[in-house]
């Protein structure tokens, strides 16, 4: 093999500067808190990102060591996100979780982000509608919207997101009915639907769910045939 080959494949890239600089701009324009009420870190991952290191290096960043592209963002429990954020096209994984968000809703900018396998934005306190554009992310593997303040309906835009694994949107308020769209969520494994205000009949496309192991229904007002499978307690 030549030496030449074998050497540059293991070559790590710098960050791109463009992806620093949105980083940077992130970690400028928010407001760090200690006071949320899951905050987990002694100190926010972001302190000691600087331009002088390579972003890829950072804490809560994650990089493809082929690429150099930012493809994990780990920052739950730490900040307050805002909008330089969906400048990362190239993320895989983006967590969120337990942040006390200065976001009045989701921003439909999140469907820019079309490279997400993995987006994790529970107990952020989201008081409006969940968006459209989430039905932008076709790559989703597991979505987890849990223990926010969600009202309105599931926007029937989620019925693209047939790669889900888990689709996690316990303790939220949605209401009306729940739309009869998941007959292709063949992958389908975990459904949390727990603590809502649904007084509807069960859609028939989640009965023939054949990957289906959990299911969570509590706390609901349902009517009709439910799988074996299903908690309602």
């Amino acid at each position: 093999m030549n030496l030449r080959l074998l050497t540059s494949s293991f070559v790590h890239h710098l960050c791109f500067p463009s992806e620093a600089s949105a980083l940077l701009q992130f970690n400028q324009s928010f407001e760090i808190s200690s006071l949320g009420r899951c905050y987990r870190a002694s100190f926010p991952k972001t302190i000691f990102w600087n331009e002088s290191t390579d972003c890829c290096s950072w804490d809560g960043v994650t990089c493809d060591m082929l690429t150099g592209y930012v493809i994990v963002l780990d920052l739950r429990g730490t900040i307050h996100p805002n909008s330089s954020l969906f400048q990362l096209y190239h993320l895989q994984t983006l967590n969120l979780a337990h942040n006390d968000s200065n976001w009045s809703s989701i921003p439909n900018d999140i469907g820019r982000l079309r490279n997400l396998n993995h987006l994790y934005l529970r107990g952020c306190d989201f008081p409006a509608s969940i968006p459209d554009s989430v039905g932008n992310l076709t790559q989703l593997r597991r979505l987890d919207f849990g223990d926010n303040h969600f009202t309105g309906h599931i926007p029937s835009t989620i019925s693209k997101l047939n790669q889900l694994t888990l689709l996690d949107l316990w303790s939220n308020s949605l209401g009306g009915e729940i739309p009869d769209i998941f007959s292709n969520f063949q992958v389908l494994a975990e459904f949390y639907l727990s603590k809502h205000s649904f007084i509807c009949s069960f859609p028939s496309s989640i009965l023939n769910l054949t990957r289906l192991q959990s299911l969570y229904l509590s706390s609901n007002s349902l009517s009709g045939p439910l799988p074996s499978n299903t908690s309602m307690s």
